[in-house]
Formats: structure tokens, C-alpha cells, sequence
């Protein structure tokens, strides 16, 4: 299990955040297999260009190591 945050503001504005959080989960199938996933997501509480104030990406993930 693997999960980091990341917290951003200003000082003089501390309730309009910028936070990025990245969390993954690995999973052993055999020796040689495998799975993760992975879960991103990102807040922008004032984004500098027109986007959505909340991002989020789900991924999935098969590992082969030899």
C-alpha cells in the first residue's frame, strides 16, 4: 500500500487549497505476476485556467517480472 498528499496554499489564504493525492495498492497473483492499482486525484480550490476544481484517474495495472 502506497499513499502520499500533497497539501498547497498560500499563507495569507490557507482555506483555498491545492491538494494532490496519489494512492496504490500491489498485489502478488504468483512469482512472476502482479496486479496494482492506482488511484490519483487532484483539488484546486482557484484553478488558473477553466478546468474542473476536482480531477481524479483510476488505473489498472498487470506486472510481469522476470
Amino acid at each position: 500500500l502506497f499513499l502520499i498528499t500533497y497539501y498547497q496554499s498560500k499563507f495569507e489564504s490557507l482555506d483555498l487549497p491545492r491538494i494532490i493525492s496519489d494512492a496504490s495498492l500491489q498485489i502478488k497473483i504468483n512469482r512472476y505476476f502482479a496486479y496494482t492499482i492506482r488511484f490519483e486525484n487532484f483539488y484546486d480550490a482557484v484553478p488558473v485556467i477553466d478546468i474542473p476544481n476536482f480531477t481524479y484517474k483510476l488505473s489498472n495495472q498487470l506486472t510481469f517480472q522476470f
